[in-house]
Formats: structure tokens, sequence, C-alpha cells
């Protein structure tokens, strides 16, 4: 008669599981796409808010705190004042100004 085979004992640790690349800057957590989110919120609030850009047509995008402004602006008084609020925004880290005059 043979002996029974052992149990199979599972291991002590489960095998760990590889955790995202967080140092690599095309990898984005949820956590900083919320961020940016709010970022990119705080930005169009701020335009709707001021005089100089309110109503104006400027597409912002923030990705890993860098905060892009796009579109057509009448004056230039308006690039610079849309390009000052966006700096003064709590969670942008840069703003890269993107926006082009009316002609």
């Amino acid at each position: 008669m043979e002996p029974a085979p052992a149990p199979a004992v599972p291991p002590a640790t489960p095998p760990a599981a590889s955790a995202p690349d967080m140092g690599s800057s095309t990898n984005t957590t949820v956590g900083e796409k919320i961020d940016d989110t709010v970022v990119t919120t705080k930005v169009k609030t701020a335009f709707l808010a001021d005089d100089t850009v309110k109503g104006m047509d400027i597409k912002v995008t923030t990705v890993a705190g860098e905060v892009q402004l796009a579109g057509e602006v009448e004056t230039q008084a308006q690039m610079d004042r849309a390009v000052e609020i966006a700096k003064g925004v709590e969670g942008a880290a840069r703003v890269q100004n993107g926006m082009t005059l009316k002609k």
C-alpha cells in the first residue's frame, strides 16, 4: 500500500500583485485625474467670475498639474489675464498658454 500524498499547502503569503509604475509620466493614477479635473473646474470657475475673460471661449485642460489654455481671445489683455488667473489656482503647477489672438 502506498502512502497518501501530502496535502497541498497554500503559500504562506500570497504573491504580490504588480503595482503600477508611479514614476512614469505616462501613467496617471485615479487620484491625479481627479485632482486635474478639480484644477480645471477651478480655472473655468475663476474665468467666469472675472470681467476681463468672462464669456471667452477658452479651452482648459489639466494634465499632471499642468494647466493648458487654448482658444482665441480678442485682446492681449484677455490672454494675459487668463494666464494670470490660471497661475493663481491652487493645484496648478504650471500654465501652458496655447491661446491666440483673433484676427
